[in-house]
């Protein structure tokens, strides 16, 4: 959606984050002729740009790892909420949405075995190797925040729980990412 006036811009995005250029840019407040102040929320530094240069078309969610945990970011659905853009009252794990976001654009997660090995050396408690997949310790298989929908065996065997085998082609491209 592109916007007639910077106070209309100013409504809809301010304290949003989006895109600009593939990365993830927080608003800051819109002014001028259709201009806008957006700091990087991967180095901090403010940066003036067009309205029309922002993308505007949702950011996909999924896990994000923090400090030895993988946590599933989504959507809160909101009433009455007209803005666009992720803020931190309208997204689940709001405390992880900064540089979650960062790591969902980028695509940065370690391999399965990586994060299979990561979680049975009991060094972190859970990891996700995509945006829909997260391997748990003790063996259990995540997709979307839901709780378990497989078991990943001690040689890193993965075996999905029959009524989830539908994930079966997900699972695999998941895998073949990297």
């Amino acid at each position: 959606m592109r916007y007639d006036t910077a106070d209309y811009a100013e409504g809809r995005l301010a304290g949003t984050i989006i895109k600009l250029d593939g990365k993830a840019v927080k608003l800051s407040h819109c002014f001028g002729d259709m201009m806008a102040l957006v700091v990087d929320i991967s180095t901090g530094q403010d940066k003036e740009v067009k309205l029309d240069d922002l993308d505007l078309s949702p950011i996909q969610l999924g896990y994000v790892n923090r400090g030895g945990e993988a946590y599933y970011l989504k959507r809160l659905p909101k009433r009455e909420d007209w803005r666009q853009g992720l803020r931190y009252n309208n997204v689940s794990h709001h405390q992880m949405l900064g540089m979650g976001v960062v790591q969902l654009l980028s695509g940065d997660y370690p391999t399965f075995e990586e994060a299979h090995e990561r979680v049975t050396a009991y060094e972190q408690n859970s990891v996700a190797f995509s945006r829909v997949f997260a391997v748990e310790m003790y063996g259990y298989l995540r997709y979307k925040g839901r709780d378990c929908v497989g078991k990943v065996g001690k040689d890193a065997k993965i075996t999905l729980h029959p009524t989830f085998l539908y994930l079966t082609e997900a699972l695999k491209e998941a895998l073949n990412e990297h």
